[in-house]
């Protein structure tokens, strides 16, 4: 009798086949790097967002302040016709506000030129105040009789101090105007 000799089972692997079988686990990467992509170009659009949020805020802080330096300029030329016993002077403002002013409500109070530009001056600095602006201060600083110069300073980078002029390499907020009066 003779044996059967039996051959070695032999599996017969087609060619595609054979890729998958060397693919395993190479799309888990290509989703992994897909992930990473979206992820960097999220945080970059965040970014972005933080940063215009930012400007918008600083450009809202500029053209608050620049209504508020021409309207106490206005003030100032109105008030020009009164006779002021200092001329103008009357009007140097640090940005102090006192709390015992006299109110120039008119017509229940009636007040003297001096009287009115320090209760103007306090309003302007209370309304500074009230535009949310950080550590703001109004300044106003006559030069002249004719000439004076108004800034409104904020604290831009909120370091808790402020600049108290406006100078090219200040890292405040400032808003700086020169009339003539």
């Amino acid at each position: 009798m003779r044996e059967k000799f039996i051959y070695p089972f032999k599996t017969v692997v087609s060619p595609s086949t054979a890729l998958d079988i060397k693919q395993q686990g190479f799309l888990l990467l290509e989703v992994m790097i897909a992930v990473f992509i979206l992820a960097v170009g999220v945080l970059g659009m965040a970014s972005l967002q933080i940063v215009s949020i930012r400007y918008a805020q600083e450009a809202y802080f500029v053209s608050q302040a620049n209504i508020a330096v021409a309207g106490m300029a206005e003030r100032m030329r109105i008030n020009r016709p009164l006779n002021l016993d200092d001329g103008f002077t009357a009007y140097q403002f640090d940005g102090s506000v006192d709390q015992n002013i006299i109110q120039c409500v008119f017509p229940a109070v009636s007040c003297n030129a001096a009287q009115l530009v320090s209760y103007e001056l306090n309003q302007w600095q209370q309304s500074l105040e009230a535009l949310h602006l950080p550590l703001v201060k109004g300044l106003v600083n006559v030069s002249e009789a004719s000439s004076a110069s108004l800034a409104v300073v904020w604290d831009r980078n909120q370091d808790g101090q402020l600049d108290q002029s406006c100078m090219a390499d200040s890292e405040d907020g400032c808003i700086q105007l020169s009339i003539q009066l």
